[in-house]
């Protein structure tokens, strides 16, 4: 599959075929999309969910959320007391090591990134202690609704099994090729609906190629699935002869090439 505004726009059709025609209905929607809206709270979200079920991050975000309705609330808390709250979805002190530090660093607020472009907002994002390319690409999208491709695990193996980037290509190279062409229009959309394929079908082991309407398109099934079933089939691994056309004889055997390595940013 080709990296350009029209593939993006087919694939985001074909899996809401896949996914009930709206990312939003179902159940297991990602956390980000849920949070939506405030600046700090899709960060704080964002570091929640490292390492960790959406569902766990979740109920420790509900829990920071009672105990402080607004984040200048947070600000005389002491990292204990934060991490207490949310111990229960894991790496809890080095969670709340993060959150203080950025609740010091800001204030409690990010307001103040609304009034600036989007690319300034960016990098005032990155920083910020503990943040990266990707929780500060979630904020872009999911608080400043701005098209940005944060890219997670998921995100990224989809998209490489796809042939739209490079199979060993980095998170931060993904994000980077993939915000370069993503339409703005369905960003938002287009991340969620990799995030919910990854989980559902094109899972890191066993993936579900039979039922997935993707592999007319992916050089994963291509390569791995439909090849391997060529290589196992009785007498695979003899060239055939063919005609060339002056009618003389010839034999060949089918190959694939290898994709140009690509230097990117890290």
């Amino acid at each position: 599959m080709k990296l350009n505004r029209e593939a993006l726009f087919e694939l985001v059709a074909d899996l809401e075929t896949m996914y009930c025609n709206d990312p939003t209905a179902s159940p297991d929607l990602p956390l980000l999309p849920q949070i939506k809206g405030d600046a700090m709270d899709v960060l704080v979200a964002t570091i929640l969910s490292q390492a960790t079920t959406d569902a766990s991050a979740k109920v420790c975000f509900d829990r920071l959320k009672r105990a402080f309705p607004a984040w200048r609330d947070a600000l005389n808390a002491s990292q204990d007391e934060i991490a207490g709250l949310i111990r229960s979805c894991g790496l809890s002190s080095q969670k709340a090591s993060a959150i203080k530090r950025i609740l010091d660093f800001t204030k409690g607020t990010l307001d103040h990134l609304r009034g600036i472009s989007p690319e300034e907002a960016y990098s005032t994002l990155l920083s910020l202690p503990g943040v990266g390319p990707k929780t500060a690409a979630c904020v872009m999208l999911f608080a400043f609704d701005r098209p940005f491709m944060p890219v997670d695990t998921h995100i990224r193996r989809v998209a490489g099994r796809l042939g739209l980037v490079p199979a060993k290509a980095n998170a931060p190279q993904v994000q980077y090729l993939l915000q370069k062409v993503v339409p703005a229009e369905i960003a938002g959309k287009l991340h969620v609906l990799l995030i919910r394929h990854g989980r559902k079908l094109c899972t890191a082991r066993s993936p579900k190629c039979v039922r997935c309407t993707l592999s007319r398109n992916c050089d994963y099934y291509s390569s791995s699935v439909v090849g391997s079933r060529v290589a196992a089939s009785p007498g695979a691994g003899s060239p055939e002869p063919s005609m060339d056309s002056s009618g003389a004889s010839s034999s060949r055997t089918g190959s694939m090439s290898g994709k140009a390595a690509m230097s990117l940013p890290q």
